[in-house]
């Protein structure tokens, strides 16, 4: 019975690594997925508290009268102090050609918004050459 319950809980585990490995199902393979890397900074003299953290999301912004689909999203914990860099991963298969996509970004402290964007910051997946540079402006 102890042999059963083993060769049960291995499937199990096995399943659910394949399951994970694989993009839940989704089809996504390593090589679909590309890297947007950044800075982030702000131009206020001021230090983050330790607490701090970047939340910071790539959208198709294509449809102005509809939501934003995320294409990819990053949380940097624990950012230090500027310039905060970020790396956001993404599947390159839900590129489309003609689209319109860009960052935006804020620093949290807990759920108090610190700086934010206050423009758009257009993201050139056709080129991901270089890093992407926002500035944050401060929350009052």
């Amino acid at each position: 019975m102890a042999n059963l319950a083993r060769i049960i809980f291995g499937t199990i585990i096995g399943l659910f690594s394949m399951l994970y490995l694989t993009g839940c199902g989704g089809g996504e393979t390593p090589d679909d997925m590309v890297e947007l890397r950044g800075l982030v900074t702000f131009r206020e003299k001021v230090s983050l508290p330790a607490t701090a953290r970047l939340e910071i999301e790539l959208r198709d912004v294509t449809e102005a009268d509809a939501a934003a689909e995320i294409l990819g999203r990053t949380v940097v914990e624990n950012t230090g102090q500027i310039p905060i860099g970020y790396v956001i991963t993404f599947n390159a298969t839900k590129f489309e050609q003609g689209h319109i996509y860009a960052v935006n970004a804020a620093i949290m402290d807990g759920s108090r918004m610190l700086f934010t964007t206050d423009e758009v910051y257009p993201a050139d997946l056709e080129n991901l050459t270089g890093l992407l540079e926002i500035v944050l402006i401060k929350v009052n």
